[in-house]
């Protein structure tokens, strides 16, 4: 793929893509490089899951104690043809 876009090595392609103030030089996983046992792989991605943090979600929030008008109610929320995978209007409803 490089070759067919003009690039010699995968390399050069990669730093004509990545953009030097986010690239690092040198990535070198030493862990993973005699490879891993199942088990192995399976302690270190329980490590790395460990690390995540749970935050609260407020997807769905942004409805509740909203005032909607009736008129909205009855044309828009009330009717599916406004919501429905059948309709071109999902766009304006989300």
């Amino acid at each position: 793929m490089a070759e067919y876009g003009g690039f010699n090595s995968l390399d050069a392609l990669i730093d004509a893509t990545v953009p030097k103030s986010i690239s690092i030089d040198n990535v070198k996983l030493p862990k993973f490089d005699e490879g891993l046992t199942e088990a192995q792989m399976i302690e270190h991605m329980k490590l790395l899951a460990s690390k995540n943090k749970v935050f609260k979600s407020f997807i769905g929030m942004g409805y509740y104690n909203t005032y909607v008008p009736p008129v909205i109610l009855r044309n828009i929320m009330e009717n599916p043809s406004w919501y429905t995978q059948y309709t071109p209007y999902q766009a304006e409803i989300a």
